[in-house]
């Protein structure tokens, strides 16, 4: 007489109905740290009055002059006395926003996270903080234009943005760098190709980000392009003028500090101390060396 055989009932196939499904959670899965924005909470507090109108700081640069080692009784020392100039001060207004359905907002309050991974609200405005973030973590080394790299070819009726020049610098950011201009942007971005003088061409929507060829490509083809173009965010509903755009209206960042002549409307070229202190473009490690010459021509 045979062996008598029976079929295992298995749990993932016969009574897998009587299981349910086991979500761990929202796990974050990449980095989304930005150092530069803990750098600026860290910095001092400048206490200003905020007016739409305008906000002045006076910049006193100068020397005092003329003191005189003068005998008993002789003629006193040539009046002198340094004037301050003017600079003038901004702010940029950084808005985000996203979209919360009632019906979601209703079970928020009802029910909590019972039926939730997490709270879709707060993690919604947890992503919308990270992202205000990245962006002054990019502008933080930038210039105030909001350029973020140009354009190094005629992409006229193609969904191709070939980029280099990042920031508007000439060599930075291409294929070979470390940080490269497509570095700074993100599928589904909407971007404007600007003139090189700053007229409005077009805003387009990002599609895919090629880092090793250091293109965009465009979810629609693009209108007329020219190599030299500029390209700046521009994630604003408005999307026919150069205003809907960040142009001229990102932070003043550490680029203008060294090499942007007129820094918060005072131009170095008025006063020479309003420069950089020194410049080096030997490259290489940050020394001690290095910290010394630049303590020194700071003071």
């Amino acid at each position: 007489m045979a062996q008598a055989t029976y079929t295992t009932t298995t749990s993932d196939t016969n009574l897998k109905e009587l299981w349910r499904k086991v979500q761990v959670g929202v796990v974050e899965s990449f980095g989304f740290g930005v150092p530069e924005w803990n750098w600026v909470k860290n910095f001092k507090d400048f206490k200003v009055d905020w007016s739409p109108r305008e906000i002045t700081m006076e910049l006193d640069l100068d020397d005092d002059i003329n003191v005189a080692s003068i005998p008993e009784g002789g003629l006193e020392a040539r009046p002198a006395s340094p004037v301050a100039v003017t600079a003038t001060l901004t702010w940029i207004l950084l808005n985000a926003r996203f979209t919360l359905s009632k019906t979601a907002m209703w079970i928020d309050q009802q029910q909590g996270t019972r039926p939730a991974l997490v709270s879709q609200l707060k993690w919604q405005a947890k992503k919308k903080v990270q992202a205000v973030r990245r962006l002054i973590g990019d502008y933080f080394y930038g210039h105030s234009d909001g350029v973020i790299g140009h354009l190094t070819a005629n992409n006229t009726g193609t969904k191709s943005l070939d980029l280099d020049n990042l920031y508007g610098v000439t060599s930075l950011g291409g294929t070979t760098a470390n940080r490269r201009v497509v570095d700074l942007a993100r599928p589904s971005e909407f971007y404007s190709i600007l003139q090189s003088d700053g007229t409005f061409r077009e805003i387009v929507q990002a599609d895919t980000i090629a880092r090793s060829t250091n293109i965009i490509t465009t979810i629609a083809n693009m209108g007329t392009t020219a190599d030299g173009d500029l390209l700046v965010r521009a994630h604003a509903l408005g999307n026919t003028t150069v205003t809907d755009t960040d142009y001229n209206a990102g932070l003043v960042g550490i680029l203008d500090f060294m090499d942007t002549a007129s820094v918060h409307s005072f131009s170095s070229a008025t006063n020479a101390r309003w420069d950089a202190a020194i410049t080096n473009t030997d490259g290489g490690r940050f020394t001690g060396v290095k910290l010394r010459k630049l303590k020194q021509a700071i003071n």
